[in-house]
């Protein structure tokens, strides 16, 4: 650098510790690329990042000095704000973008307020690897017509996604997500690595339209993405969700619908017949115990395992009643005023019947003083 360079340096710029930056930074350019350099460094007010765009290792090896000056003034135009420097000097975005890429990129950025979301889909490597500029900015478009939504922005940058679907199906998904109020169950059947590869964009758009039918139902989400049921088709994963509402999102019903064992020995259509009878049953445990059961399943036609879950409910029910019984003298025992005596004896008829023979030991409901739900 020659001393008439330093002595311009020296005069031109206005601060000490940034004077000696330029003078430790540009010492290895020519005294023509210093003075050019320096007057738009002057025209960015020697803002510190358009310093950083000067000296950036990346910049120098990927840029000329008449890019590095496109940037700058770019850079300048774009408020000085930090992520359009980031997207001036960022290794990534130099490799595999041009200058004219970059400010676009740029303008793209302030046109989103600077959102951080909107500068990440313009750095993601994943990104620039399988988007051109041009898809980055649309993509960054309708990133800001879902309100920069956390969700939204992942559906761009997700790797499978990226290697699932196109640009425009990426931005149908984006759409159908806002649709869904940016439901989390929702987004996970955008991103589910098995619902990409098994479903079309338009089968995952059915799926989040059901699920949105279904309250966005955890259980009904996880019916549109298990890997198992999305061996059946979407029509049927469709009706599956639909039983499950009807079920009020039963949790038995659930596992009947996802079931490893049911898939596979069932059609769709006995499933539903299977938690069908599991309402019926009042979601009983051992209904549905047999509804799920390998053997009943491989052993039995579904009308079969209908029957055997309604004898297992009317045992459970046996059961139950047994254990809230009790002799007609242990009530009487546990009797403490007439009050009581007159309730109980109403409480007798509408068990056994006005004309009923009541001795001590016959069994009757367990009575409980002031108790409503007195069976």
């Amino acid at each position: 650098m020659k001393v008439e360079t330093i002595q311009m340096i020296v005069n031109e710029v206005p601060n000490l510790d940034m004077i000696k930056k330029i003078m430790k930074g540009l010492n290895h350019l020519s005294d023509n690329d210093i003075k050019l350099l320096l007057q738009e460094l002057k025209n960015c007010n020697y803002n510190e990042y358009a310093y950083y765009i000067v000296v950036d290792s990346d910049v120098l090896t990927e840029r000329t000095t008449t890019e590095q000056i496109q940037l700058m003034e770019a850079f300048k135009n774009y408020d000085y704000n930090k992520y359009a420097y980031y997207i001036a000097a960022d290794s990534d975005v130099l490799e595999k973008r041009t200058t004219a890429d970059q400010i676009k990129l740029m303008e793209e950025l302030k046109n989103c307020e600077y959102n951080e979301y909107a500068y990440k889909i313009a750095v993601n490597d994943n990104v620039l690897e399988k988007r051109t500029t041009e898809e980055q900015v649309r993509l960054i478009e309708v990133l800001k017509k879902c309100d920069y939504n956390y969700y939204a922005y992942n559906i761009v940058v997700a790797t499978n996604v990226l290697k699932a679907r196109t640009t425009e199906e990426q931005i149908r998904l984006m759409e159908e997500l806002k649709k869904c109020d940016y439901n989390e169950n929702a987004y996970y059947i955008v991103i589910d690595s098995d619902a990409l590869r098994q479903r079309t964009t338009a089968d995952q758009i059915q799926l989040m339209e059901e699920l949105k039918n279904c309250d966005y139902d955890v259980c009904a989400s996880c019916i549109a993405i298990d890997s198992d049921v999305l061996e059946r088709t979407t029509k049927e994963q469709i009706r599956l969700m639909e039983e499950l509402k009807n079920c009020g999102y039963d949790e038995y019903a659930f596992k009947i619908a996802i079931n490893s064992n049911v898939l596979k020995s069932r059609t769709t259509e006995d499933q539903i017949q299977l938690m069908e009878e599991l309402k019926n049953c009042d979601y009983n445990e051992n209904a549905y115990h047999i509804a799920v059961d390998l053997t009943v399943l491989t052993t039995k036609s579904i009308t079969e395992q209908i029957e055997c879950m309604q004898q297992a409910y009317e045992q459970s029910k046996t059961q139950q009643r047994k254990q809230l019984e009790v002799s007609h003298r242990e009530n009487i025992k546990n009797i403490k005023t007439l009050e009581e005596m007159k309730n109980y004896i109403d409480y007798l008829i509408e068990q056994k019947g006005i004309d009923a023979d009541i001795k001590g030991n016959t069994l009757v409901y367990k009575y409980q003083a002031n108790c409503k739900e007195n069976k």
